[in-house]
């Protein structure tokens, strides 16, 4: 099957807050059992729920999801790009941006992607999130529920609350991304990533943060436990403060330890640089 060139506009919310019947839903749904399915080249405008895969071997590439402000359901559901909710699947050069309602429970609510497969699809393991592009969503990545093997890379996130959150899944691969964490608090969480399980690996980044959260802490906010920054390997990842408003914007002892800090220097006008990577001998 391919979904391709379509226009998606006004998505139907539902009325129940239930997570069965939240997680039925999409603008586009593709069924467990239909797999090796293709939605390209897709535009999805003021759709709560955009795109949700619980098929395996699909191909999400080229859409355009934006401008979604209302809440899924009741107040504790906000709108989501792209759910996944089964293994071997594919996200690739998509384009997401104001996926959020403000209000409810946790302040705000919503993301780009989510991987929960609770009602529908078998455990996520084998999915790859490379060369996305997301603004203003209530984050980039909610894992809800995953096994492992989930890789990303070569996206660029400029969202509230998270970059990652990771409820359940280990042994992942963070590669090569460009994080910018400068909008403002708008919700009890306020994190570039969490983990609960060891294992992981984040190498590479451009990680740029304003005066509020650094990159490897809970930053005093809600992350249900979901504090094991410890337990990941991080290689090669530069970190930078807006105005040189954090002496070191990473924060967690592992993390400098791992990542020794060299002096600070500027890069560019207002951004200073807090962390190089190792000279290679």
């Amino acid at each position: 099957m391919i979904i391709d060139g379509l226009h998606f506009q006004h998505g139907a919310r539902t009325a129940s807050s239930r997570m069965e019947d939240v997680l039925k839903m999409g603008g586009v749904y593709v069924a467990t059992g239909a797999d090796h399915a293709t939605v390209s080249n897709c535009e999805f405008e003021d759709a709560p729920m955009g795109i949700h895969i619980s098929g395996q071997y699909a191909l999400v590439t080229r859409n355009h999801l934006h401008d979604s402000t209302r809440f899924l359901g009741g107040h504790g559901w906000g709108p989501i790009a792209i759910v996944i909710s089964n293994a071997h699947n594919e996200f690739s050069f998509n384009r997401i941006t104001n996926y959020l309602s403000l209000g409810g429970r946790d302040g705000a609510d919503g993301g780009a992607f989510e991987l929960d497969p609770r009602a529908d699809g078998d455990p996520v393991r084998d999915v790859s999130l490379h060369h996305n592009y997301s603004y203003g969503n209530q984050g980039f990545l909610e894992v809800a529920q995953a096994r492992d093997d989930i890789r990303v890379a070569y996206n660029v996130s400029n969202d509230y609350r998270e970059f990652v959150i990771l409820f359940e899944g280990a042994n992942c691969l963070f590669e090569n991304d460009t994080v910018l964490r400068l909008l403002p608090k708008n919700s009890i969480t306020d994190v570039v990533f969490t983990f609960i399980r060891g294992g992981s690996i984040v190498r590479n980044h451009v990680f740029v943060v304003h005066s509020g959260p650094q990159v490897l802490s809970t930053n005093g906010t809600e992350v249900w436990g979901r504090n094991n920054y410890a337990g990941q390997k991080r290689l090669n990842n530069l970190y930078f403060s807006i105005g040189g408003s954090q002496s070191d914007p990473r924060a967690c002892r592992s993390a400098r330890a791992r990542e020794p800090a060299t002096r600070a220097s500027s890069i560019s006008r207002g951004w200073t640089c807090a962390s190089r990577p190792a000279a290679r001998p």
